[in-house]
């Protein structure tokens, strides 16, 4: 016979790997609006009260219903000046074709039309950063 205790804990790991997996399988992309800021990374972090958020390892930058897309090393976004710094490797891809490249850092607000957007949006909403599962990680 298995003890209280064992089948309450039992069921409590249970019910968390449950909430996880419901939580993780939503998809990605789910109902964004249109100029919502996207920064997608090996690892990502951020705080929302300090208004300061950093990617790193294959950074991606694009902000929906645009056709740009700034890939890097490292990524630094202050959503209070809009202002994106981008480090190692940079590239921006407008349109399919590689507009920008550096070696060196980029910096500048997002809202800029030569960078990242190609259309015309209201407002920049963001950021909504994505970590990358490690089987999504090219090598």
């Amino acid at each position: 016979m298995i003890s209280p205790a064992i089948m309450r804990q039992t069921l409590q790991r249970f019910f968390v790997s449950l909430c996880l997996v419901l939580l993780c399988s939503a998809p990605i992309n789910a109902a964004l609006e249109p100029g919502t800021l996207q920064i997608v990374a090996r690892y990502v972090t951020g705080s929302p009260t300090r208004h300061t958020y950093m990617a790193m390892g294959q950074a991606v930058v694009f902000v929906e219903g645009q056709d740009a897309k700034l890939e890097a090393e490292q990524v630094f976004y202050d959503d209070r000046t809009l202002v994106l710094e981008a480090r190692g490797h940079v590239r921006i891809t407008r349109l399919g074709k590689l507009t920008k490249e550096s070696n060196k850092t980029l910096k500048f607000k997002i809202d800029e039309p030569e960078y990242l957007l190609t259309e015309s949006v209201g407002q920049i909403v963001g950021p909504k950063m994505i970590m990358l599962a490690p089987e999504d990680i090219a090598r």
